[in-house]
């Protein structure tokens, strides 16, 4: 698991920053990124990588979101996998149909983590 978290560790780190996000940190009228999203977000983390999902996949980024939630993306050659985390904790996921799609993507709105691991298993075969 220890060598799953030093794969995230970018995206953790850049959780930490997200907090000192202020109103309007884009310029555009961004909320401040939610503590909620961010704990949420660090739990599915820590959580692919205790299982070791996505070991030899590309590493995960995190992104702040304009309504302030975050988004956590996986983006390789041969895959893509997004995980979006409201400001209220609730996530979506996009994942390839299949495991040769470059699209259209499934989307499941408040999957259980049960879910994702599916989709990572079926899109990782």
């Amino acid at each position: 698991m220890v060598a799953q978290l030093s794969r995230a560790s970018k995206a953790l780190d850049a959780l930490d920053e997200f907090v000192e996000l202020e109103p309007d940190w884009d310029s555009y009228g961004a909320s401040p990124i939610s503590e909620i999203a961010i704990e949420k977000a660090r739990g599915i983390l820590n959580w692919i990588a205790a299982y070791a999902l996505l070991a030899d996949g590309p590493e995960p980024v995190a992104v702040p979101l304009a309504d302030g939630g975050v988004q956590l993306e996986w983006i390789g050659d041969a895959e893509v996998l997004e995980i979006e985390v409201s400001p209220e904790g609730n996530f979506r996921f996009f994942a390839p149909a299949t495991p040769d799609d470059k699209g259209p993507y499934l989307a499941r709105t408040s999957p259980s983590l049960i879910d994702v691991v599916e989709t990572l298993g079926r899109s990782r075969r």
